[in-house]
């Protein structure tokens, strides 16, 4: 956000935003991911309620609302407090930006609700698929906001042509999210079938999430890590890399409802093609290199970086475990398959994506407000938290139902910390956002504010640029 005269009020729509993504990831998302583990683990104690908790129909409902909930408010918050600084245009009128969020929140909360009750239901196979039509209304009004100020267009280069591309695929998987709920509204289902459920989620993952954080990696990195920002012509290969393997990969996910070896060998090829963009984007961004002597942003946080390596490390992890997979399946190896998917999903998911999204979020959201983030120590908190459960989530969940013993406890207990880190960083983002509300308030009875100006006259306070 580059310094200037910008208007502060007391009442901003990103607030707003990343307050209900949190809610929806510490209760829809988070917890209920817990729950399933620790009904896993229970079994044998609570065998009746456990048998109700374990549902692929509430699994579904955990992935999706950490997509779309967690992840895709999260970054439509971000977007609808950077971009009029950054591109001086509005997307919308604050009215219009919480229309969008009342539209995602109300289709999120609805699924929640209607899928696992949508088995042999009319009603509830409807709502369902009502849930995804308010999602993708949502998505639409947003994207033509931002069509309108140009922030779409064919001429942005650079990073922005990620997130341009992120947005269409996030587009295309709220399509595909309404062809999943009509298939279970028509077949009284309240499960999607496991070739569809696959495709989305590599278009959701990859196509959408992997795009933006590549973009807002790409122009953000250089400002706080102090890495050589990657020239346009060294990103661009990388976009389109990362567009073709996302493609080849879902299609390999689909072909498993015509020919499973075909699948297969497709969905090798994707993932091989995701593993070398994910190389070729790290190169070019720096991360391996040698760092610069200077840094734009005022202070150094060691932490920050903690977290985008860490994030990198866990999406090699990932997409390593998710070829394995592939190649085990090909090739007949008596390994399990479906526990190999999972374990490689949580690592991207969580040890890739939220790390990321804490890591960036810690960094980017206090300069909104030109403060600091609420507490230092509970972000480094947050982080062995995060790295202990995905480092015990990604071996347990791959070798639970083959080996047991051990792995079903460590498996529960991965889910508890999991949860412990996104509600510690809930806490430290939400008392953050407090205090940006408490500075507007004081600022609202005053002309517009000079951002980099208060930042740099607060006392005991560094001045936050970038």
């Amino acid at each position: 956000m580059p310094a200037g005269i910008v208007p502060r009020r007391r009442h901003e729509p990103y607030q707003y935003f990343l307050k209900a993504s949190l809610l929806v990831a510490i209760t829809i998302g988070w917890l209920l991911g817990a729950v399933e583990l620790s009904a896993i683990t229970f079994h044998g104690a609570f065998q009746s309620l456990a048998t109700r908790l374990i549902s692929p129909a509430l699994f579904q409902v955990h992935g999706q609302s950490q997509i779309v909930g967690w992840v895709g408010l999260f970054i439509m918050g971000i977007a609808y407090q950077v971009i009029p600084r950054q591109r001086r245009v509005a997307i919308h009128t604050p009215v219009m930006a919480y229309v969008v969020l009342t539209l995602m929140l109300g289709g999120i909360v609805l699924r929640a609700v209607a899928q696992p009750l949508a088995a042999g239901s009319a009603l509830f196979g409807g709502l369902t698929v009502l849930s995804a039509l308010l999602e993708l209304a949502g998505l639409g009004l947003f994207m033509f906001g931002l069509i309108q100020g140009r922030v779409m267009a064919d001429s942005i280069q650079g990073p922005e042509r990620f997130s341009r591309a992120a947005l269409q695929w996030f587009a295309l998987a709220l399509l595909l999210n309404i062809g999943a709920t009509v298939y279970m509204a028509l077949t009284g289902s309240s499960v999607v079938p496991d070739w569809l459920d696959r495709t989305l989620i590599v278009v959701e993952l990859f196509g959408f999430i992997t795009s933006m954080i590549f973009g807002v990696n790409a122009r953000n990195l250089p400002l706080f890590m102090r890495v050589k920002a990657a020239p346009a012509s060294a990103l661009r290969p990388v976009l389109w890399l990362l567009t073709a393997a996302t493609a080849v990969c879902a299609a390999g996910q689909a072909l498993a409802v015509v020919s499973t070896e075909a699948a297969l060998l497709v969905a090798a090829l994707g993932w091989v093609g995701l593993i070398v963009c994910s190389g070729v984007y790290i190169r070019a961004s720096g991360l391996l290199g040698p760092r610069t002597r200077q840094i734009v942003t005022a202070g150094q946080s060691v932490w920050y970086e903690a977290y985008v390596v860490a994030a990198y490390v866990w999406l090699a992890v990932g997409l390593g475990l998710e070829l394995l997979t592939s190649m085990a399946q090909l090739l007949h190896w008596p390994v399990p398959a479906n526990d190999l998917f999972l374990a490689g999903l949580h690592a991207i998911t969580v040890g890739f994506i939220s790390t990321m999204i804490m890591g960036m979020a810690a960094r980017i959201v206090p300069a909104f407000a030109a403060t600091r983030l609420h507490s230092r120590g509970l972000f480094m908190v947050t982080w062995w938290c995060l790295m202990a459960g995905t480092a015990l989530r990604v071996p347990s969940q791959a070798l639970y139902s083959a080996i047991s013993g051990p792995f079903v406890p460590l498996l529960g207990l991965s889910g508890v910390i999991q949860l412990l880190a996104m509600m510690l960083f809930a806490w430290n983002l939400w008392r953050t956002l407090a205090t940006s509300a408490t500075d507007s308030a004081v600022a609202a009875s005053r002309p517009a504010v000079d951002i980099a100006g208060v930042a740099s006259s607060r006392p005991g306070r560094e001045p936050v640029h970038g």
